[in-house]
């Protein structure tokens, strides 16, 4: 857990700084909800979930575009997080294992597209079978963040009912 600490710190450091020059929306006002972390393949899904397992309460696994991710709601949140989402690179994915992104609970997705469409920032639309969001990349280290308009909290609640 004390590496997941850490990179979230150094992230939270970055968006800090990013959100003091961002003046189309109220980024810095966004509520965290999860934390996206990589790992290279399922056992390695496995071996992450058992060193969490102390710290979380709940969890989740799915199998999305054809890998595993595991929805951990954590005990204690860690940097204001409550949950973990702990991901299985993609087939023939090459990105980077670790911190993938910082996800945070956006009500208007319009009122921040509309901002997004202002600014000179890159960002997409991105979606898979279950949900669709908005990413983007921000700051010199082009660090993800993804925005959705509703909460894994209450997906968790429901796939454990």
């Amino acid at each position: 857990m004390e590496n997941i600490q850490k990179e979230l710190k150094d992230y939270f450091v970055d968006w800090n700084n990013w959100c003091k020059d961002a003046k189309e929306f109220s980024f810095s006002d966004l509520k965290p909800m999860h934390v996206g972390w990589k790992v290279a393949d399922e056992a390695a899904v496995g071996q992450k979930v058992t060193e969490l397992l102390p710290a979380t309460q709940q969890g989740h696994i799915g199998t999305v575009d054809n890998r595993k991710i595991v929805l951990l709601a954590l005990k204690s949140p860690v940097e204001n997080i409550p949950i973990l989402q702990v991901m299985q690179l993609r087939p023939g994915s090459s990105d980077p294992l670790g911190l993938d992104h910082v996800a945070f609970y956006c009500k208007d997705m319009n009122v921040l597209q509309s901002a997004l469409e202002k600014a000179d920032y890159k960002w997409e639309h991105q979606s898979n079978p279950g949900h669709s969001w908005i990413s983007l990349w921000f700051g010199e280290n082009q660090r993800e963040v993804k925005f959705f308009d509703h909460t894994y909290q209450l997906m968790l609640v429901l796939a454990l009912d």
